[in-house]
């Protein structure tokens, strides 16, 4: 009887950790909002959406642009950036930083966006609404927790993430291979990519 209650007690421990230790899956949209209008002259990979989808331990972020798509594989030690360039399927490969990103201040409050209730943060570039119910941010990214509210800073590129919709979708209902690395990509580093941005005649 003893034995029963022992490991009762256990398997009950186990579970309770386990659903602590549980992270959010799900898609979350965003809208993008430069601020006042700011784009750097010549800069055209500004998204117009950027969609954040997650099984709980993967990444993949959709960003859509007027002439241009980037689709980006994350997990916890890289990034891996699929995107055309010159009619080629380049794969740039990213390692993920592994400082956590610089709280300026504590928490202020909290603010509703999208039906969820997020804290507010102050972070390195500037003020966040992150929630922790939706589990930790995509490494690289300025929060801690995934934000319903956020500025990103992109190269040149300044600008807001203001989530439109949060879904829930449970892990075993995302397909198989959505969060593997696709066919077809041909994978580059920086510097091969710089050359190659170099040799484009300018106008």
């Amino acid at each position: 009887m003893l034995y029963r209650l022992a490991f009762l007690v256990v398997t009950t421990s186990l579970i309770f950790t386990a659903s602590l230790n549980a992270q959010w899956s799900g898609t979350v949209v965003y809208a993008v909002q430069t601020e006042n209008d700011f784009q750097p002259k010549g800069l055209d990979y500004l998204p117009q959406q950027v969609i954040l989808e997650t099984n709980g331990q993967q990444f993949r972020i959709l960003e859509t642009g007027t002439d241009f798509e980037r689709v980006w594989l994350m997990d916890e030690d890289e990034a891996h950036v699929l995107f055309h360039f010159l009619g080629h399927a380049v794969e740039l490969l990213e390692p993920c930083p592994n400082a956590q990103p610089l709280i300026l201040s504590g928490r202020g409050g909290t603010r509703d966006v999208a039906g969820i209730t997020g804290i507010i943060t102050r972070r390195s570039t500037g003020w966040a609404v992150e929630s922790e119910q939706l589990g930790t941010a995509p490494c690289g990214w300025p929060t801690a927790w995934i934000p319903l509210q956020c500025t990103i800073e992109d190269g040149q590129a300044r600008y807001e993430l203001v989530a439109q919709s949060v879904v829930d979708l449970p892990k075993k209902q995302w397909p198989r291979k959505h969060f593997d690395l696709p066919d077809g990509y041909e994978p580059v580093d920086r510097f091969t990519l710089s050359t190659l941005i170099s040799s484009i005649p300018s106008e």
